[in-house]
């Protein structure tokens, strides 16, 4: 009788631990989830434009034969330091020699002439303008023998500027002459360099009308220093400045010239090195979302209100980015709190707890994720 009167007690038992166990598990589900919720406030931040850019020596010249001639001698090597009138190439001057002393030969006999019939002039023997002839012969040889003189020392092929010596595109044998394609080589100032980049018009006439000042000399004048960015992605030390924009804009490209300066104290800039400029733009007053709290969707940004606990879809204007934040001066307000993650987790009218986080914090672990 014992064992037929525990069987329902312990079916009361089982039941109520199923109960107790079940019942949390369904109050989890039902309670909303966590994430992180973000204040929107306020600030003023630099942005930046990239465009691609050459760079060339303050000076660059180019370095080519003044007469036709084999190289005999190369004398300098690429990147070496030269100075103006230093000999960089030497040219054969077998032929120009040859050339020379049969010159000279004939102006000492035009010079001899000369000084036999000078007497014979005085004494009447012959006349005034049989001296004034060979006068004009020795003349003619002596212009002759000079030019063959000039192009002997055209041989020698001398640097116009002090600088750096670049790539040498001839070597020892090659013929050269005044009409090559290509220079010997180049001599760069490069103690600073001039940076070229372009923009299309439309780039162009936002700069102008971003930029500070009345005339385009003024904006050009007052506009911020601004950053080159190497070929390895490093930035370069030194900020430059815009000098010029060309006055026209490039029918075939579409676009306008600009050309600023960098000092280059170590000479890390070479002539002929590529890379791209930052150009700054600085905004005030502007509200600040991290990218990864929006999402798109037909060609419009939204973020997630967070109002009464509640998430509510909100489209957004977006003026300008700079790499992990968006500037915004449409759609929210400073105060307004948005979800900052998990965006893909919830739906319009969802309930969720919020855990208060700062811009630097989803900033950061943003960068953390995609390191």
């Amino acid at each position: 009788m014992m064992k037929v009167k525990l069987y329902p007690v312990l079916f009361a038992l089982i039941f109520l631990l199923w109960a107790c166990q079940d019942q949390p598990k369904e109050q989890q589900e039902n309670e909303p989830q966590e994430f992180p919720v973000l204040e929107l406030q306020r600030a003023d931040l630099t942005t930046y434009k990239s465009y691609p850019a050459r760079a060339e020596g303050i000076v660059s010249s180019e370095i080519r034969a003044k007469v036709a001639g084999y190289i005999t001698d190369v004398l300098v090597d690429e990147g070496e330091k030269v100075k103006k009138n230093q000999i960089l190439f030497k040219l054969e001057t077998q032929r120009l020699d040859g050339e020379a002393a049969a010159a000279k030969a004939r102006v000492e006999s035009a010079a001899y002439e000369v000084e036999k019939l000078k007497p014979l002039v005085e004494k009447e023997i012959v006349s005034e303008i049989e001296l004034q002839s060979a006068k004009a012969n020795l003349q003619d040889a002596e212009s002759n023998y000079n030019s063959l003189l000039a192009s002997i020392d055209y041989a020698n092929i001398r640097s116009s500027v002090d600088g750096y010596v670049g790539r040498i595109n001839y070597r020892n044998g090659a013929l050269v002459s005044p009409g090559d394609a290509m220079p010997l080589t180049r001599v760069s100032k490069i103690e600073e360099v001039f940076v070229y980049f372009s923009m299309n018009e439309k780039a162009f006439l936002d700069f102008i009308d971003e930029a500070e000042g009345e005339s385009v000399e003024d904006k050009i004048q007052d506009f911020p220093p601004i950053d080159f960015m190497l070929s390895n992605g490093r930035k370069y030390a030194e900020q430059g400045r815009i000098e010029t924009i060309s006055g026209d804009v490039n029918q075939l490209t579409g676009s306008l010239s600009f050309r600023a300066k960098f000092l280059n104290p170590h000479q890390i800039i070479r002539d002929g090195a590529s890379g791209s400029v930052l150009l700054p733009t600085n905004y005030k007053n502007k509200i600040l979302v991290p990218t990864v709290a929006t999402f798109e969707r037909q060609n419009k940004r939204f973020v997630f209100l967070v109002e009464n606990d509640s998430v509510i879809e909100k489209p957004i204007q977006v003026i300008d980015r700079n790499k992990q934040i968006y500037l915004v001066d449409q759609g929210i307000e400073a105060g307004q709190k948005i979800m900052a993650r998990g965006l893909n987790r919830v739906k319009e009218g969802d309930k969720i707890k919020s855990q208060k986080v700062t811009l630097e914090e989803v900033i950061e672990d943003y960068q953390q994720v995609f390191k």
